[in-house]
């Protein structure tokens, strides 16, 4: 099974028991394309309208699935972002996050990462290792946030993107 399936299919199925169990599950920078079941999170014609380099607008572990799809890039501060999505949680709650990578499963650089001109940061899978890997999260005083890792990895979600060098990381991550 190909990194993009495994993420596809073990992210279907985490979201699946959070709607079922009545969770809130949240789509950051979800004003378009936002999944059925889900919250939309934006700037502006969204369910929650906010500023997202400020503090999300959710009470301390109260969501059960954060989805982040082409959001984190959108966003300079990538610990502030990371803190807040750790902060909203409930215990054992997940992340689901796609964003563009600045490097390919293939080794090649990415275009998709910086073509853009409103992303502001930049990611690959090495990125998550700040915030689950204990011995990476030291160099940059990370105590807090911690997820587990239950996919991370630079993949190419069609034969459009990697025609295109497009790569993404994708993320699946579970609140310690």
């Amino acid at each position: 099974m190909t990194p993009y399936a495994l993420f596809t299919a073990q992210s279907a199925s985490v979201i699946k028991k959070s709607l079922l169990d009545g969770e809130l599950c949240v789509d950051l920078g979800g004003r378009f394309n936002c999944p059925f079941g889900f919250k939309s999170v934006d700037r502006m014609y969204a369910n929650f309208c906010a500023d997202l380099n400020g503090p999300y607008p959710f009470d301390d572990c109260s969501v059960g699935i954060v989805r982040a799809f082409d959001f984190l890039e959108h966003v300079a501060d990538k610990m502030h972002s990371l803190w807040e999505i750790y902060r909203i949680l409930k215990p054992g709650g997940f992340l689901v996050s796609m964003t563009p990578s600045t490097i390919g499963p293939d080794g090649l650089a990415g275009m998709g990462s910086d073509q853009d001109p409103t992303h502001v940061s930049y990611w690959n899978r090495n990125s998550f290792w700040y915030v689950t890997d204990p011995e990476k999260m030291k160099y940059i005083d990370n105590t807090q946030v911690r997820f587990e890792p239950l996919v991370v990895d630079n993949c190419y979600p069609s034969d459009w993107h990697r025609e295109n060098r497009i790569p993404y990381v994708v993320a699946l991550l579970r609140k310690l």
